[in-house]
């Protein structure tokens, strides 16, 4: 799977992403209005990743942003954000992120920074999703984008959060805020029943390429095919392997090891005589 990035003269640049999570567990977050009643904030824990679909960056802190549609539906705070980076289609790439001025001009989506591209492979058997391509097999969605990202990634278990598929009792339709119109909801509802039935019958699919699929989601629909925990039990088996705290006794940098005075006086280690070397290199007044 090749990604591209874009430099500010429009060159485009080939990235690859394979195996950089090197088998960690990760979190895939939907934009569901129930997330808001668990403790989403977990997810912003030191060294849990986290791919954010769409706009549910704005609710919480994410690792990385995935999105497949044009700039213009995703908040540009999250797309001018040089701390995420960020995933999309490359067929927007040149399109601009918003329909106004921000600030002084209206940024193209190659330009937003820490941004990477993919192309689509439109053709494929869906018991080949999870094979290496250069290119990602569409299946008309961000979520299923987002798994085979993370999986070329080199995640082997991921934790669903905030995925309800529906919106909730209150006729929210998003954790964000976002307001659909009726046919917006219409349209979403068929979406959302889609990916339900693929997610279920791709299981044995995500099993054989050694793929592992666990439920967060508070309204969960997948809980008859796929284990369910909670985001605390996710997130702590995401930390399994890490330091439970920051260590504090590290030697200065500055410090001599032991040995090393004998290597400096032998000429192993050059010694440098600091104001000669400033009066060398600093221009005379």
């Amino acid at each position: 799977m090749i990604f591209y990035q874009y430099d500010r003269k429009g060159g485009q640049h080939v990235v690859d992403f394979t195996d950089v999570l090197s088998g960690r567990p990760a979190f895939l977050v939907g934009g569901a209005p129930s997330l808001k009643e668990q403790n989403y904030k977990l997810l912003e824990t030191r060294g849990v990743v986290t791919f954010a679909i769409n706009n549910v960056g704005g609710l919480f802190r994410p690792t990385y942003m995935v999105s497949c549609d044009t700039p213009r539906c995703f908040d540009p705070k999250l797309l001018l954000d040089p701390t995420l980076p960020k995933f999309g289609w490359n067929s927007f790439a040149m399109e601009p992120i918003s329909d106004k001025p921000l600030g002084e001009s209206i940024p193209k989506y190659m330009e937003c920074p820490n941004q990477f591209f993919f192309d689509v492979l439109r053709r494929g058997k869906d018991s080949r999703l999870l094979q290496y391509y250069k290119d990602i097999p569409w299946k008309n969605n961000s979520l299923f984008a987002a798994i085979c990202i993370l999986r070329h990634m080199g995640v082997n278990k991921m934790f669903l959060a905030g995925s309800d598929f529906g919106p909730n009792k209150s006729g929210e339709d998003y954790s964000v805020g976002a307001k659909l119109d009726s046919k917006e909801k219409i349209w979403n509802d068929m979406l959302y029943k889609a990916q339900v039935r693929d997610l279920i019958k791709l299981k044995p699919v995500f099993e054989e390429f050694g793929l592992t699929i666990v439920d967060t989601s508070k309204n969960t629909k997948l809980s008859s095919v796929y284990p369910t925990c909670t985001i605390e039990d996710g997130v702590a088996e995401c930390l399994k392997g890490l330091p439970p705290e920051y260590a504090t006794s590290f030697p200065h940098v500055s410090q001599m090891f032991p040995g090393m005075a004998d290597k400096v006086v032998a000429g192993q280690y050059a010694v440098v005589d600091e104001a000669m070397a400033l009066k060398e290199t600093l221009p005379n007044d």
